[in-house]
């Protein structure tokens, strides 16, 4: 089987459910009484449903709110308890302006749901992926509208056993075709220059301890505003430029470390996915999938490289490119 035909057993929906209280932004957890674990609300697809319908659903079954899409979060893929290979992606959904249809009522398998401010959601919730998927939401709703009614912290999350390791693929730069120059001086289209402000924006929300980056212009100007919010240098990589790959005991041990962002190009990126799709067994989508501006991060288990240079990760989300 190619990489580009690895299809998840199991697939699923779910929606980060949230409201403003008390000038707080609150989200919707649910614990599971067979697994007795915390999570955000989801499930596995039936036959025949789309999946926002999936979504809705879930969401429906597992708290009793009856809530639409609105921004999607992006999809994560892990090995279940079985062995099987499952991706789940995920929506905001907004319970509304009326108090009084926030009332949570769980069915089915849900022996509790309450709502959680946003902040503690994030050391309650018992598995990484949802730390991941609460901490896209945070990122996405802090650059448009909750910037300004709710003051959110994620101090709590930022510990480093709890961190990705994340890797961007370079913002929009234009047609290479086009470009005279030497495609290494390529730079950042006015599209490009907008998503990396933005991605300045949703990333300060993870716990980043060195930025990486190719030494293509593109790339560099892409981490730039998130240089600038964190304070942090950016390390030229030279092994990041296109055309490169590593071992998989070189990917596992020095790249894909806990709080380290790598920004390189699609070949590359390309590489690493399939890399951890074949040493972590996920069931990680195609190349297809990763945009520029996209951002792919990996925890769940060890995040450096075993005794025998295999990978460890048990969770693999996909962030798609930043909304303009």
């Amino acid at each position: 089987m190619s990489f580009y035909e690895l299809t998840p057993e199991i697939s699923g929906a779910g929606g980060v459910v949230w409201r403003i209280y008390d000038n707080r932004v609150q989200i919707v957890l649910v614990h599971h009484q067979l697994h007795n674990d915390w999570s955000i609300p989801k499930g596995k697809i039936d036959a025949g449903e789309e999946i926002e319908a999936c979504a809705i659903r879930e969401v429906a079954e597992e708290t009793g709110l009856n809530c639409q899409t609105e921004i999607y979060l992006g999809a994560f893929h892990y090995i279940d308890r079985y062995s099987r290979t499952k991706v789940v992606k995920y929506w905001s959904m907004h319970a509304g302006d009326d108090e009084e249809l926030h009332i949570l009522s769980p069915t089915l398998e849900i022996d509790e749901a309450k709502w959680v401010d946003v902040d503690d959601a994030i050391e309650i919730v018992s598995i990484a992926r949802d730390r991941l998927v609460i901490a896209t939401f945070v990122g996405i709703y802090n650059s448009n509208k909750l910037k300004d009614i709710a003051n959110i912290e994620l101090d709590a999350m930022l510990a480093a056993p709890k961190s990705p390791s994340i890797l961007l693929r370079h913002a929009s730069a234009g047609d290479r075709g086009k470009f005279k120059s030497s495609d290494l001086d390529r730079p950042l289209d006015l599209k490009g220059q907008q998503q990396a402000i933005k991605l300045a924006t949703t990333l300060r929300q993870f716990w980043i301890r060195e930025l990486w980056s190719s030494p293509a212009q593109r790339c560099l100007e892409t981490l730039e505003p998130l240089s600038e919010t964190l304070k942090l240098p950016i390390v030229i990589k030279d092994s990041l430029l296109e055309g490169n790959s590593f071992s998989s005991k070189e990917l596992f041990a020095k790249y894909l470390l806990p709080g380290v962002l790598i920004c390189t190009h699609g070949d590359v990126l390309q590489f690493v996915l399939k890399s951890v799709a074949n040493e972590c067994s996920l069931a990680i989508p195609g190349f297809g999938e990763s945009k520029k501006a996209s951002l792919w991060l990996f925890n769940g288990g060890s995040s450096t490289a075993s005794a025998n240079g295999a990978g460890n990760f048990k969770v693999a989300g996909y962030v798609p490119p930043p909304q303009l």
